[in-house]
């Protein structure tokens, strides 16, 4: 495959995941042009940058890894704005994508995003129930970080609940686990 063909589909790929500028894809429509009449095809700027959607919307549709991680990535997006329905929203529809793929990473960051916005929703049974299930995902393929990360988001909700005895707990577990793998920021 021509390395121009290779660099093409890893932008489609990026378009597709939603991680690229109106102005990258804007200028990736000259790339595309250009290997468009390597192929005996010329097309205007804006049939260009069609197809070029359209190429990434597919591969999004065919692809669960690339349409988890987007609404992964949308959901975020979202969230930073302070759109917690909608982040939601699309955190849901990453959550059985990540499960039919058997990605536990992807599961286990995609329940603790969802425990993070329902305990800014103030819902702290909720936001409990999806980090113990992150929690157990994390234990499961060892990431010492993410256990560490959800213990310490737990013991911000039993903090929040007033639940200091339970708070303390978990920020102690979460501490161990920081020091253990040297995260001075944790």
């Amino acid at each position: 495959m021509p390395q121009s063909r290779q660099l093409l589909n890893m932008f489609f790929l990026f378009a597709a995941l939603g991680l690229l500028a109106p102005q990258v894809i804007q200028a990736a429509v000259f790339a595309e042009q250009s290997v468009l009449v390597l192929s005996g095809h010329w097309l205007e700027e804006s049939i260009a940058l069609e197809y070029l959607l359209d190429k990434s919307q597919k591969i999004a549709q065919t692809d669960p890894i690339v349409e988890a991680n987007r609404f992964l990535q949308q959901g975020f997006q979202r969230y930073q704005l302070s759109q917690f329905r909608d982040a939601i929203t699309f955190w849901e529809q990453a959550l059985p994508l990540f499960e039919a793929i058997e990605d536990r990473r992807g599961q286990a960051r995609t329940l603790g995003n969802l425990g993070n916005v329902y305990n800014n929703l103030s819902d702290y049974h909720q936001a409990i129930i999806y980090y113990e299930q992150a929690l157990l995902l994390f234990e499961a393929i060892e990431d010492r970080q993410g256990q560490a990360r959800t213990l310490n988001n737990l013991g911000s909700v039993y903090d929040n609940l007033s639940d200091y005895r339970q708070a303390i707990i978990y920020y102690e577990q979460a501490l161990l686990l920081f020091e253990a793998i040297e995260d001075r920021q944790g």
